[in-house]
C-alpha cells in the first residue's frame, strides 16, 4: 500500500496562523467486483488496510459504524486492516447499490436475459441489505479537540488507481499494470465505480458528502474487446445512479444524481487527478464531552463499488486503488 502523504507543520497558534490540520486515511487493496453482468462469480478482497493519521491538536479514533463511542483516542495513527481481529477481517468488497446515506446499501436480486444480468426492481422478494465491512467499508470517524473547530474534507483528498498506466495499444507489454483479459486496460480502472460518502452524527442522517472520484474513467462494453476511456469530462460517468429501496412497501426505484459540481454535497471530480478538488465542510466540533474536557463529534464514512456504474464489471475484478482522506480546520 502506498504511504500516506501528510503535512508536517510546527505547533503554533491556530488563531494566529489558521494552521491546517490534515487527517489521512489510506485504503488500499485488491477489489473484487463481481458485477451485475455476472451471475455465479464470487468476490474477494485481500490485503485491505486503513491507516488514519492526525497531527498535534486533533485526536481521532475509528470504530465500526454504530459501535459505542471510543474511550481511547490518539494523536498519532490508527491502523485498521484485514488481519484477524481487525475491522476489515471479513471484507469481501463487491458491488452494491446505495445513496451513500446510512443503511441505504443493498445487493439486488438479479434477472438474467440473453446472458446479461440486471437488478430485478419488480420482484416482491426483498433485496438483501449489504453487509458493512463485508460487502462495503463503513466506519465511524471520531474527532476531538480542546477548542471549537469546524472540520472540512480538504480538496487534496484523493482516491486513485494503483497503476500509473491504465490503457495501451496492441503489443504493449502491460504485465506490470494489472492488465485485464477483456481489453487493453488495467483492472485498476475499477476505481471509476468507487463511491465515497460521509454522513453526520445527527438523527436526520444528513449526507455531508457524496463523491465520485474517477468520473473520467468510462468502460465501453458495446463490443468486444471492451475499450476504456480515461479522459471523459462529462456524460453519464459523472452521474451517481443507484437504487432507492422503501423498506416498508418493498418498492425499488432507480435514481440518478446528475450534479457534477458542488451542489447539495454531490461532487464528481472534474479533473483527471482523482482529487476532490474542493473543500467540503462535514462537522462542527462545538459540543463538549461528559467530562467537559474535549469538543467531540463524528462522521460516518462509507466506501463502496456502485453496481450501477459502468466500471462495476467482472473484467475489472482484482483492481486496486488507494484512498487518502485529508481533513482541515
Amino acid at each position: 500500500m502506498d504511504n500516506d502523504k501528510t503535512l508536517k507543520r510546527k505547533s503554533i497558534s491556530l488563531i494566529a496562523k489558521n494552521l491546517i490540520l490534515l487527517l489521512s486515511v489510506a485504503v488500499t487493496g485488491v477489489i473484487g467486483a463481481w458485477s451485475w453482468f455476472s451471475n455465479n462469480t464470487t468476490a474477494t478482497a485481500n490485503g485491505i488496510s486503513v491507516s488514519c493519521k492526525a497531527p498535534d491538536g486533533l485526536e481521532i479514533a475509528v470504530v465500526e459504524h454504530g459501535a459505542e463511542a471510543p474511550k481511547v483516542y490518539t494523536e498519532g495513527s490508527v491502523m485498521l486492516s484485514s488481519d484477524e481481529g481487525g475491522l476489515l477481517e471479513n471484507l469481501y468488497l463487491s458491488e452494491v447499490t446505495g445513496s451513500g446515506e446510512n443503511d441505504s446499501f443493498y445487493k439486488p436480486k438479479l434477472t438474467q436475459s440473453q446472458g446479461i444480468a440486471k437488478p430485478d426492481d419488480k420482484t416482491e422478494t426483498p433485496w438483501d441489505e449489504a453487509r458493512a465491512n463485508v460487502d462495503y467499508i463503513s466506519f465511524d470517524l471520531y474527532m476531538r479537540s480542546k477548542s471549537e473547530q469546524t472540520v472540512s474534507v480538504a480538496k487534496t483528498t484523493k482516491i486513485a488507481p494503483a497503476s500509473t498506466v491504465l490503457t495501451w495499444s496492441d503489443g504493449y507489454d502491460a504485465s506490470a499494470y494489472n492488465p485485464s483479459t477483456a481489453g487493453n486496460f488495467s483492472r485498476d480502472c475499477v476505481v471509476g465505480a468507487v463511491r465515497f460518502s460521509m454522513v453526520d452524527s445527527t438523527s436526520e442522517n444528513t449526507r455531508k458528502l457524496l463523491w465520485i472520484p474517477a468520473p473520467n474513467i468510462y468502460m465501453n462494453t458495446t463490443k468486444t474487446p471492451f475499450t476504456m476511456e480515461t479522459n471523459k469530462m462529462s456524460g453519464e460517468s459523472f452521474e451517481h445512479a443507484h437504487y432507492i429501496v422503501n423498506d416498508e412497501t418493498g418498492e425499488k426505484k432507480r435514481n440518478t444524481l446528475r450534479e457534477n459540481i458542488t451542489i447539495n454535497s454531490n461532487i464528481a471530480s472534474g479533473k483527471v487527478d482523482y482529487t476532490l478538488g474542493t473543500t467540503q465542510e462535514v462537522v462542527k466540533l462545538d459540543t463538549k464531552d461528559s467530562n467537559k474536557e474535549y469538543y467531540v463529534d463524528y462522521v460516518t464514512c462509507h466506501l463502496w463499488i456502485e453496481g450501477e456504474d459502468s466500471e462495476a464489471r467482472l473484467a475489472l475484478t482484482g483492481g486496486k486503488f488507494s484512498l487518502n482522506l485529508d481533513l482541515e480546520i
